[in-house]
């Protein structure tokens, strides 16, 4: 919630705070890849970009939600939470597909440079 904050209000140094702060959950976790990720972006100041996918998806969840209270007859409140939930779950599945396809690429990559090295 807090990075959708950050890009509700434009604010990019708290956007980036928040950064710091998960790269601190992460290291904890003992993900030291991610913690490394969320850490760089923080220091090189790299803040989610307007019109991107990430920001698209928490701007129509911001949009659905802000009908809701103006029209309150359309869709009961457990309608409108499935709905939401159902969007970001599904943008959350589609990226995690991506990402796992790019990480089998990758090692699958490594692995041709591994077998070519012997």
């Amino acid at each position: 919630m807090c990075l959708e904050r950050s890009w509700l209000t434009d604010n990019s140094d708290w956007e980036l705070h928040v950064y710091e702060k998960l790269a601190l959950c992460h290291f904890y976790e003992g993900n030291m890849d991610k913690a490394e990720f969320y850490l760089m972006r923080r220091e090189l100041g790299h803040s989610e970009p307007e019109g991107t996918e990430t920001r698209a998806v928490y701007k129509n969840i911001r949009n659905n939600y802000k009908l809701s209270k103006t029209d309150r007859f359309s869709a009961k409140p457990a309608e409108l939470k499935k709905t939401i939930f159902d969007e970001f779950y599904n943008h959350f599945i589609a990226a995690t597909k991506v990402i796992q396809a790019k990480e089998e690429r990758e090692r699958r990559s490594n692995q041709k440079k591994a077998y070519a090295a012997n």
